[in-house]
């Protein structure tokens, strides 16, 4: 069930900054954690954009760190929240009061499927130090940061945090930030690079990882690990009731529970 909410227009947009200045960026980002209202929704996002007509002329072929935002409240109180991030003077900004319908380009998603390998992580927090280890891996300097076409972190926490009676097995999610990227794959060279490159970006951040969101975890994966193990039950239970013979299988899959006791005892 979802609840509509009135809104008219919010304060967003996009602040690029050059690649080479992505240490600034993502270290001034990660300060503002957890000092940030519900309202404000934030992301910091390493951009490798492709010499492709679909992107924007002023970023076709170049590179960004970019954070995007969005605020339900007034130009001033957002301002006010973003100063640290406006004060590094952004090459571009796209900030403004708009109506809620311009969310939907502000990522600038491409428009077709492109293919490739994708990363993820929820992270309990992204501290200096670890940002300091993803400069390293992927960052300007390391002479692979161009190997992954994103790598985005999204502010979690607010009510994505706060667990509620009755809200369903998953409406929370572990973590402070959510850790995404992906490397576009043209052949097999390019897919041996971006894996290994994607691999050290997990590794990297494997401090402070605190678990998973499921749409995001795109190879075969145990789906008992995110869940709490009451949630775990109870999901079997319903498959049980409903779908005994095991029929509808989802990307991770949540067996009958009497199926998974059988695979228990066997084991």
């Amino acid at each position: 069930e979802f609840a509509v909410h009135p809104v008219d227009e919010l304060y967003a947009g996009a602040l690029f900054f050059p690649f080479e200045r992505t240490s600034e960026v993502l270290h001034a980002w990660s300060a503002l954690q957890g000092g940030l209202p519900d309202e404000l929704m934030s992301w910091a996002s390493l951009l490798h954009f492709p010499p492709i007509p679909d992107v924007p002329a002023f970023a076709r072929g170049r590179s960004f760190a970019v954070v995007m935002a969005a605020f339900l409240g007034s130009e001033a109180e957002g301002k006010a929240l973003l100063r640290p991030l406006h004060d590094l003077a952004p090459v571009r900004n796209s900030f403004a009061t708009v109506p809620p319908v311009v969310l939907g380009d502000l990522a600038m998603d491409p428009l077709d499927p492109l293919p490739g390998h994708s990363g993820h992580a929820l992270l309990d927090g992204l501290p200096a130090e670890a940002v300091d280890a993803i400069l390293a891996t992927v960052g300007p300097g390391s002479g692979r940061g161009e190997t992954l076409t994103m790598l985005q972190f999204r502010q979690m926490g607010g009510a994505l945090a706060r667990e509620a009676p009755g809200a369903g097995a998953r409406a929370t999610l572990p973590g402070e930030i959510s850790m995404y990227t992906v490397g576009v794959v043209l052949d097999e060279a390019s897919e041996a690079e971006v894996r290994a490159a994607v691999a050290d970006v997990e590794t990297a951040l494997e401090p402070h990882r605190a678990g998973h969101y499921p749409n995001f975890v795109e190879e075969p994966a145990d789906a008992s690990t995110f869940f709490d193990p009451d949630t775990w039950r109870r999901l079997r239970e319903v498959k049980e009731l409903y779908d005994p013979d095991d029929l509808f299988k989802g990307n991770h899959h949540i067996p009958p529970a009497d199926t998974a006791l059988a695979h228990v005892a066997a084991g």
